[in-house]
């Protein structure tokens, strides 16, 4: 993860390329996207400290990873650090173009709380630049990662969130069928944001039909989650 390993991430890229092709060297097919149902979502995930370099810019603070491979020598055998890595943040919309590019359908990623919080703590102050930087990853990855260019459901109040009921459907129904023999897990979602309008009433304020619809698809699919025979 040192200075010369930008170019790591499309080194393994092109190999999860070459893994993923569905021909073996003798011409023989191996396996395609056809072999999964049609809403199997492949994806890849990275580590903030393992991508972003960036060490020291854009206001972050020294995290636990830093602390140990920069101030305990010996502790990491060939001395390398993520000071650099495959500098992700300043090379974040190229990578996601590349991931597009490759038909990845998802993409998780960490936050390293240093470069929000550089002092450890929300009392020793918030790094917006840091912030702004998730944002802007964010923002770069709804760009593009719908798949078939349609959002999975309706824009909630933030950019970064969608209205789709219907998940908690499979997620109750991946429960019961994972856990069947356990007691009843039941699994929530705090709710769904609006964009404000200080211009409304009071009385238009509670006409609130987005919430009513929302809590309305979301009890739907929880009764049936629980109805599913299996």
């Amino acid at each position: 993860m040192d200075n010369g390993s930008r170019g790591l991430l499309p080194a393994i890229l092109d190999k999860i390329h070459e893994i993923m092709n569905p021909l073996s060297p003798d011409g023989e097919v191996k396996i395609t996207r056809n072999d999964f149902p049609p809403d199997f979502v492949f994806g890849t995930g990275t580590s903030a400290y393992q991508n972003e370099g960036a060490a020291a810019q854009g206001g972050k603070g020294p995290s636990i990873w830093d602390t140990f491979t920069l101030k305990t020598p010996g502790r990491v055998v060939d001395g390398s650090n993520g000071n650099v890595a495959v500098d992700m943040y300043t090379k974040f919309k190229e990578d996601i173009k590349m991931m597009k590019k490759m038909g990845f359908d998802a993409y998780r990623f960490s936050i390293s709380w240093p470069r929000i919080l550089p002092g450890g703590r929300c009392s020793a102050g918030i790094n917006q630049e840091g912030i702004d930087y998730y944002n802007d990853v964010i923002d770069t990855l709804i760009k593009h990662a719908r798949r078939g260019w349609e959002p999975i459901g309706k824009m909630a109040g933030s950019s970064w969130l969608f209205v789709v009921p219907w998940g908690i459907y499979k997620l109750l129904k991946h429960t019961k069928e994972t856990y069947k023999n356990l007691p009843p897990i039941y699994i929530t979602e705090n709710g769904v944001d609006e964009r404000s309008n200080h211009k409304l009433t009071a009385q238009q304020a509670c006409d609130d039909t987005l919430r009513v619809n929302y809590f309305q698809q979301h009890l739907a699919y929880v009764r049936k989650a629980n109805r599913v025979s299996f």
